[in-house]
C-alpha cells in the first residue's frame, strides 16, 4: 500500500500499489527439513491517480505479509532503494561508454584524460540520480595491488629496455639459427612469448618490433607476417601466468581467486584447448 501526505505530515490518500502475490508454501510441520526457497518478482509501481502524487509532499511504501499456517514462518525480504532502473541504467552506462570509445579511437583527447573524464562522468550521473556513492565506496573501486603490479612491471620493462637485453635476443636468434627463415621466426615468437608470460605484452611487442623489422631488411623479409606471429604468441604467452596480463592481474588478486588460482592454472587454459584443437588438426 501506499500514502500520500501532504505538507502537514497529515494521511490525504491511500491506494493499493500492486497487485497481490500469493505464494505457495509447505506444511508446518516441514519447514525445518525443507530447503531454502528464493522467488522473485518485480512489481512495476506507479500512481493510480496522478492528481493525488501531485498534491502531496511524500509518500510511504508499506508491505503487508499475511499467512495460513499456524505457526512461524521464515521469511527474507530484500528491497532495492537505488532510484536507477536497470533499463536506464544500461542505457547511461552504453552512452558513457561509447563516448570512451570515440575519445579514445579518434584521439579527440588523451587516454589518460579520457578515462577521466568519462569515471566522473558516471559519478556525475549516479549523483543526478540521487545514488551518489560515498568516497569510501569510490576509494574502494580502485585495485591498488593492480595498479602498483602494472607500475612495477613498467618501470622494469623500461631498465630492460636500456640495457639492451631485447636486441641482444634478437640477435642471439639469428645467430643460433644461422640465419634461415622459420627457424628465426620460431624463435623470435618463442622469446616473445617467454618474456609476455612474466612482462607486459604490448610493451614486449613494441620493443621486439624495431629489432625485428631490421632483421627482416637484411634478410629481404617481409616483417608484417612475423609480426603478426610475434604478436599472437605475445597474447599466449601473456595468457600463460598471472602475471603476464593485466586482465590476469585482476582476476588473480581477487582474494576469493588467489586461493585457488596458480601458474598451472592459468597455463592450463591455454595449453589444454590448444592441444585439442592440434589433436583436432592431425586427425
Amino acid at each position: 500500500m501506499r500514502s500520500y501526505f501532504d505538507g502537514e505530515g497529515m494521511e490525504i490518500y491511500i491506494e493499493n500499489a500492486s497487485q497481490l502475490w500469493q505464494l505457495d508454501v509447505v506444511y508446518p510441520d516441514l519447514i525445518d527439513a525443507t530447503q531454502d526457497t528464493k522467488k522473485q518478482r518485480t512489481f512495476e509501481l506507479s500512481a493510480i491517480d496522478p492528481l493525488w502524487l501531485a498534491q502531496s509532499n511524500r509518500t510511504e511504501l508499506s508491505f503487508e505479509f499475511t499467512s495460513s499456517i499456524e505457526g512461524e514462518l521464515p521469511l527474507q525480504l530484500n528491497v532495492d532503494e537505488s532510484p536507477i532502473y536497470k533499463r536506464d541504467g544500461v542505457i547511461y552506462a552504453a552512452v558513457v561508454l561509447c563516448g570512451l570509445y570515440v575519445m579514445i579511437i579518434w584521439e579527440i583527447v588523451n587516454r589518460t584524460f579520457a578515462a577521466i573524464i568519462a569515471s566522473t562522468l558516471s559519478v556525475g550521473i549516479l549523483a543526478a540520480l540521487n545514488s551518489r556513492p560515498s568516497m569510501a565506496t569510490i576509494m574502494g573501486w580502485i585495485d591498488v595491488e593492480t595498479l602498483l603490479l602494472l607500475f612495477g612491471m613498467m618501470i622494469l620493462v623500461a631498465i630492460l629496455s636500456e640495457t639492451g637485453v631485447f636486441d641482444y635476443l634478437a640477435v642471439y636468434a639469428y645467430k643460433i639459427t644461422n640465419g634461415h627463415v622459420w627457424p628465426l621466426i620460431n624463435c623470435l615468437c618463442l622469446f616473445t612469448a617467454v618474456l609476455s608470460s612474466f612482462l607486459d605484452n604490448v610493451t614486449t611487442v613494441l620493443l621486439m618490433t624495431p629489432v625485428t623489422i631490421r632483421l627482416c631488411e637484411v634478410m629481404c623479409l617481409n616483417p608484417v607476417p612475423i609480426l603478426m606471429c610475434m604478436v599472437i604468441y605475445s597474447n599466449i604467452g601473456g595468457a600463460l601466468t598471472p602475471v603476464g596480463d593485466p586482465p590476469n592481474v585482476i582476476i588473480a588478486s581477487n582474494s576469493y581467486i588467489s586461493k585457488n588460482v596458480s601458474l598451472f592454472f592459468f597455463s592450463s587454459i591455454i595449453i589444454l584447448p590448444a592441444r585439442v584443437f592440434q589433436n583436432i588438426i592431425s586427425d
